[in-house]
């Protein structure tokens, strides 16, 4: 793996920086769907208002360490920083963009354009670590998924272009499926590497491999929702869907994006947050990151 090569001191600061890093990430499009999908009311004002002092806190702490990253570790704490920190001022811009979308495929302002950001973090993060991650497949799952969702947005005429788009979407049910073994073994090197007494570490180990699970089972239904859709794509062009049908079934895809949306927000905060309150218990203890439901 590729962080063998690396000191325990310096692992252990890049995985604290990096939790710090993802939570506030997640923190963040926690905010984004609940200004999205609640009433706008004072309370919840106060909430988001303290997610956003949450998540510059967390970046905050970020920017006042990476000094002491060297190498490898510092370029991938830079490049995540820099990454996240768009994705922030994104939220701030849309916070208060309230809408649900009425269909699969509606989407919010500059969404093209953060997706587009997003394709293009995934695949310079994967060109910066050549070994296999477990992370690394995650994120070359969510990757696919992009590549998919993009044809249909430019149709799927021709027999070339469904192929691809079946098969990018069939390879990141794969990667999303990695199977218990698989996590074990990954949780076992990655916490294992941070040299942790020994109660300590399997504490975290074992908690990992939950946080993990949780959050390749999220993957995984994405990756089928998008089966759905894409099937759904091809039927139109050799079914005939009533109105009443075509309503039904774009409520069944909002409903179902929206739970898996949820799944996908609290495994991630879940796993950096967990991952955070050991190597930084002052900033992960006193954060409420999860305390409002989705």
């Amino acid at each position: 793996m590729w962080y063998k090569s690396i000191n325990n001191t310096q692992f252990r600061s890049y995985v604290r920086q990096d939790a710090r890093i993802n939570s506030a990430y997640w923190l963040s499009a926690k905010a984004l769907k609940i200004s999205e999908e609640q009433e706008n009311t004072a309370h919840l004002e106060q909430v988001i208002a303290s997610m956003n002092a949450r998540v510059a806190n967390l970046l905050n702490a970020v920017n006042d360490e990476v000094v002491t990253q060297t190498g490898l570790t510092k370029d991938l704490i830079q490049h995540q920083l820099k990454h996240t920190e768009s994705y922030c001022i994104y939220v701030l811009k849309n916070i208060k963009y309230h809408s649900k979308f009425a269909g699969a495929r509606l989407k919010t302002p500059n969404e093209n354009q953060l997706i587009a950001q997003e394709i293009a973090f995934i695949k310079e993060r994967a060109d910066m670590i050549s070994d296999d991650d477990l992370l690394e497949e995650y994120d070359r799952a969510i990757y696919l998924i992009y590549q998919a969702l993009n044809l249909l947005d430019n149709g799927i005429e021709s027999e070339k272009i469904k192929a691809d788009c079946r098969q990018r979407i069939e390879a990141a049910c794969d990667l999303m499926s990695p199977g218990f073994l698989k996590i074990q073994k990954h949780c076992n090197e990655y916490i294992g590497h941070l040299q942790f007494s020994n109660d300590k570490n399997i504490a975290l180990i074992n908690q990992q491999i939950v946080d993990y699970s949780s959050m390749f089972t999220a993957g995984l239904s994405l990756a089928r929702l998008n089966q759905i859709i894409f099937k759904f794509s091809e039927d139109q062009q050799t079914e005939t869907w009533t109105k009443y049908k075509l309503t039904r079934f774009q409520n069944y895809i909002t409903r179902r994006a929206s739970s898996i949306q949820s799944r996908l927000i609290t495994s991630n905060l879940e796993r950096a947050h967990n991952i955070g309150f050991i190597l930084d218990p002052i900033l992960f203890n006193c954060d409420g990151i999860c305390e409002h439901a989705l």
